[in-house]
C-alpha cells in the first residue's frame, strides 16, 4: 500500500511540471506502477487521461488487468485497442492469450 502511495506522490509531481503533456513514455510507466501495485482504477485513469497513447500504453493497461485477475477487463481492453485502429504485438497477444487461457 505505501508503494502505490508514494507513486501518488510522483505522480502528482509529474502532473504539475507538466512532464505528460509530450511524454508517452512516462504516462505509461505510471499505468504499469499502477496496475502493478494493483491499483486498476487508478491505472485507468491516468490511461484515460493521457494525452497520446500507443501500442504500449493499451500493453501495461491489458497486462495490469490480467495480472489482477480482471479477464474481462483485460479482453474488453484489447478490443478496444483494435477498434481504436491500434495493431496488437507479441506483447498484446500473449497477456490476450493469458487471460483467454485462464477463462
Amino acid at each position: 500500500m505505501q508503494d502505490v502511495e508514494i507513486g501518488k506522490e510522483i505522480h502528482k509531481e509529474i502532473v504539475s511540471q507538466g512532464l505528460l503533456k509530450d511524454n508517452v513514455v512516462l504516462g505509461n510507466a505510471l499505468i504499469d506502477m499502477y496496475a502493478k501495485c494493483g491499483a486498476l482504477l487508478k491505472a485507468q485513469k491516468a490511461f484515460d487521461t493521457l494525452p497520446v497513447r500507443d501500442v504500449v500504453s493499451w500493453n501495461a493497461l491489458i497486462a495490469g488487468y490480467a495480472q489482477q485477475g480482471q479477464g474481462q477487463e483485460a479482453l474488453g481492453c484489447f478490443q478496444r485497442m483494435r477498434s481504436e485502429g491500434f495493431t496488437p504485438t507479441a506483447i498484446t497477444y500473449v497477456e490476450y492469450l493469458r487471460e483467454v487461457c485462464a477463462v
